[in-house]
């Protein structure tokens, strides 16, 4: 009866004039082998592509043309046919397809947390604070591809998921294997990415503190997955003259100085920040927890850090640092410079207006983003955001291929 009530809108709509073809614009390009088993479905997903790439920040009904393509909207979300991995796999196919004309390719992982605690009766959701929050709402978590220069190419992987139960004493929390534990949606996505793209293009993955994770760190070289972690963990050397890294890189002679833009808590200002650099070799000692489980220890991890520091900080601020940890080669200062310059585009990626990025991606002929699949990808990284509209994430967490828990 439900699927006989859609048919018979979409034919009303049709025959009076509502259902406008659309241009043959990027949402065609991207979206063209979407798969909804019906014409119609997919002729109107690409059109909501469409708008919703206008005003990617916008909610359904002020991003639709009218109120017939808001309707049209909501029905499409809401039908049983359509899924967000359907939506998602033509996009990640074109995505695919991009990243095979570039030379070196960024797979930025972010996580987004999506706040549904305005909805008291929308079922299905999890904790998404710590344990003094009582923040309900979805966790995800994507993989977005983007050159070095920063123009985004699109997603290759994302998880949307519930946090089950509450978030856990930390004690609990340690002694769960990786597998189990939430941080390892980190690993995953590089699997994801390392299964899905060719060695012709250098693949490299950025992440921001959250995955400083030695299992990550292990995961990384069994793959030959190149990657820059920025460091949380003041991590215990291995035959070092230090016993841990962040006194081994302090410890090393300036190499020299460079200047980076951060964005400012105001996505339409940066910082200029003048850096001085320093740069060595280093071999982490394996977690101790292994030892004392009885389980077979980890092996110890080579790694290049990078360390850059604020040389003269605002009047009252403490210096802006990072350490870098890679395992692509770091001989020289413009090596260094280079993965300095590569981490940067999560902070440009991360805190541009979804409007902006949006519309670089469209002005470049042939590289064309998903709206639909990115346009929360693309959110400061690590926000917690009220969504613009409850049905966009409604139908992902309603489908098993969203790895929901």
């Amino acid at each position: 009866m439900r699927e006989a009530t859609y048919l018979c809108e979409e034919l009303i709509e049709e025959a009076a004039g509502m259902w406008e073809p659309i241009d043959a614009g990027w949402s065609v390009r991207e979206l063209s082998e979407i798969e909804l088993g019906d014409r119609r479905l997919e002729r109107r997903a690409r059109r909501v592509a469409e708008e919703l790439s206008q005003k990617p920040e916008a909610p359904i009904n002020q991003a639709s043309e009218d109120w017939a393509a808001t309707k049209g909207a909501y029905r499409l979300f809401d039908n049983e046919k359509v899924s967000a991995e359907k939506i998602l796999s033509p996009h990640r196919e074109r995505t695919l397809e991009r990243i095979r004309g570039e030379s070196v390719v960024l797979v930025v992982q972010d996580t987004t947390y999506l706040n549904y605690s305005a909805h008291e009766f929308v079922a299905g959701l999890g904790p998404i604070g710590d344990s003094r929050s009582d923040a309900q709402g979805l966790i995800m978590h994507s993989a977005l591809a983007v050159t070095p220069e920063g123009l985004p190419l699109g997603l290759l992987a994302q998880q949307i998921r519930a946090r089950a139960g509450t978030y856990g004493a930390k004690e609990t929390r340690k002694k769960k294997p990786i597998e189990a534990k939430e941080s390892y949606r980190w690993v995953e996505a590089l699997q994801e990415t390392q299964k899905l793209t060719t060695q012709k293009t250098q693949v490299v993955t950025i992440c921001d503190r959250e995955s400083d994770i030695y299992e990550f760190f292990v995961e990384a070289e069994k793959l030959k997955a190149n990657f820059i972690v920025r460091a949380s963990w003041d991590r215990s050397l291995q035959n070092e003259a230090y016993s841990n890294l962040w006194a081994m890189v302090q410890a090393q002679d300036c190499s020299g100085h460079t200047t980076v833009e951060i964005p400012n808590r105001s996505v339409t200002e940066v910082r200029r920040l003048e850096l001085e650099v320093r740069f060595t070799s280093v071999t982490l000692r394996a977690p101790q927890r292994y030892v004392r489980k009885g389980i077979e220890r980890l092996p110890a991890v080579t790694l290049q850090a990078v360390y850059l520091k604020e040389i003269t900080p605002a009047p009252g601020s403490d210096p802006v640092e990072w350490l870098l940890l890679t395992n692509l080669p770091v001989q020289t200062l413009e090596e260094a410079l280079e993965k300095a310059a590569w981490y940067t585009r999560r902070w440009s990626i991360g805190a541009s207006s979804e409007g902006r990025i949006i519309q670089s991606v469209r002005d470049r002929p042939r590289l064309k983003d998903s709206s639909l699949a990115a346009r929360e990808a693309l959110r400061r990284e690590s926000k917690t955001t009220e969504p613009s509209d409850n049905a966009l994430c409604r139908r992902a967490r309603d489908t098993p291929g969203c790895n929901v828990q």
